[in-house]
Formats: structure tokens, C-alpha cells, sequence
């Protein structure tokens, strides 16, 4: 935006931009965040001349420029894309104020949905089915995640990340690739409420695993019943855990099952601030 006028500066507390939107030719990349593109095309069309936005790059959340472009048309305003990567806005257009009902949200949706998978018995109404959301396919990945451990794509609905790696748990796991750009969104979340549920993180992908380190049972709880099944297991008592409880108990991380597993479990369970899943 230097070239069009607008300049910017910031601190650690504060930015501070100041300048006047001009016409012109814009570029901007297309796979940081969708919202700078949304924003010209809703700002440009007041300005007194035609203006073009050039997308450069591969374009990610691709869907939610389709919605900003309907968004517009319901309220007068006209875009036009000459290609994928450029776009046209006539100078001089006016909004033009009407009624208008907002469809539900698939994002929110999502997450009330998640249950179903689960066990649960969630009916969500007021989704428009001839929606231009793209994450209205979230019903779709959700199937997916309940037949097996795919792979999915979330480049173009990073929205979702969240409750797709939150139903991947409690299924069978996933490898999730386009995630670059969690770390700049509200929806990065691997550090933070994952922490207990493994995962890599592996050439731009995130693997989720459908277990949780410790929960030997599957119960959703870390407690006294893990560490004693544990420590029968370790004393060469005949058990039979499931391929899912072994990698529950690697609590340690190292491929091996042995007696550092079974400390660090039980220091856990006594109270001291660990992070079970890690060396």
C-alpha cells in the first residue's frame, strides 16, 4: 500500500497508520490472510477511479473471497474477477441499504456437529444448503475422520482446525497439510488446548493421534487406574492393551516402554506439572 499512499509505523505497544486510500493497482499476496484482500474490495469501489487487486501467490481461503464478493452484490456493490488472481473494482459505486437475512454460520456449526461423532445427538437447523461457505464441508471431513485416519487439505478452511483435530482424537487420528497459517490465526491451537493430545508437526502438516498420553482407559482422565494398569503391565503381568493403549503409555515419547514410562506417569498422577508425550 506504500506505492497507493498509505504508510504505517509501530511500536511495541502501537500501530499507527495514516495516508488516503488512492485508486490504483494493489498486490497482495494471496496466502497470508484472505481479510487484506476482503478489505480492499469493500474500501476500493468508494474511491473515485477503477482500482485492481493482484492476487500473487497461491490463494488460500479462496472461499471466503467468493463470500466478500457476494456480500457486496447483495448490497449494490459489483466485482468482477478478469482471472483467478486479479480483481476488478469500478470506481464510483454507491451501497444501496436493504433488508437482508444473514444465513447461519457453518463455522459455529461445526463445533455443535462435532458431537455426533461422538455419540451425541446434535441436529443443527438455519444452514443455507446453497451456501458459498467453505466450511460447509466440514460435514463431509467429519465422516472422513469417523471411517478412518485421512489426510485433509485444510488450506482452504483453516477455521476449522480446531474441532477437526478435537473429533480426529476421539476417532482415528489425522494428517492435517495447508497449516502454515495457524500460527497467525485464533485457530492455533497446538500449543495451548492440545497440549495432552499428541501430535507432529512434520513438513507443514499436523499429524493428530487418536489417543491421549496416559489415558490408558480411554476415559477422558489421567488418574490412579492408568498408573496401576501401567505398572502391571511393566511387572510382566499378562495383559492385553490394545495397539492404542501401548502408545498411551509411551508417556516418555521414545518408542520404548520401561520404567522412566512409569515414573514420569506417576509423578503425573502425584501432582507435579509434567507434559505427558514428551522426553
Amino acid at each position: 500500500c506504500l506505492s497507493q499512499g498509505i504508510e504505517f509505523s509501530e511500536d511495541k505497544e502501537s500501530v499507527t497508520v495514516f495516508g488516503k486510500l488512492r485508486p490504483g493497482k494493489y498486490s497482495v499476496r494471496g496466502d497470508v490472510s484472505s481479510q487484506f484482500i476482503s478489505g480492499l474490495m469493500i474500501a476500493l469501489p468508494l474511491l473515485e477511479n477503477d482500482s485492481i487487486i493482484d492476487i500473487t501467490g497461491a490463494i488460500e481461503s479462496g472461499s471466503y473471497l467468493g463470500m466478500t464478493v457476494k456480500a457486496l452484490a447483495d448490497f449494490g456493490i459489483r466485482i468482477s474477477r478478469t482471472d483467478e488472481h486479479t480483481v476488478f473494482i469500478k470506481g464510483n459505486q454507491t451501497y444501496k441499504p436493504r433488508t437482508l437475512r444473514v444465513e447461519g454460520d457453518y463455522s459455529n456449526a461445526a463445533f455443535l456437529e462435532a458431537f455426533n461423532s461422538v455419540g451425541g445427538n446434535v441436529a443443527v437447523t438455519g444452514l443455507k444448503k446453497d451456501t458459498c461457505q467453505g466450511d460447509a464441508v466440514y460435514r463431509k471431513l467429519f465422516g472422513k475422520l469417523v471411517r478412518g485416519c485421512p489426510e485433509i487439505d485444510i488450506s482452504d478452511c483453516p477455521d476449522l482446525a480446531p474441532v477437526l483435530m478435537a473429533v480426529a482424537a476421539a476417532n482415528n487420528g489425522v494428517r492435517l497439510t495447508g497449516t502454515h497459517r495457524l500460527k497467525i490465526k485464533e485457530s492455533d491451537v497446538c500449543n495451548n488446548d492440545l497440549a495432552l493430545v499428541p501430535f507432529d508437526t512434520v513438513d507443514g502438516s499436523i499429524e493428530i493421534a487418536a489417543f491421549v498420553y496416559g489415558d490408558i482407559f480411554v476415559d477422558g482422565v489421567i488418574d490412579i487406574r492408568d498408573l496401576v494398569y501401567f505398572a502391571q503391565y511393566i511387572a510382566g503381568r499378562k495383559l492385553n492393551p490394545t495397539s492404542q493403549q501401548i502408545m498411551a503409555m509411551d508417556v516418555y515419547r521414545d518408542d520404548t516402554l520401561d520404567i522412566r514410562d512409569l515414573v514420569k506417569l506417576a509423578q503425573y498422577v502425584a501432582g507435579r506439572p509434567l507434559v505427558l508425550g514428551t522426553k
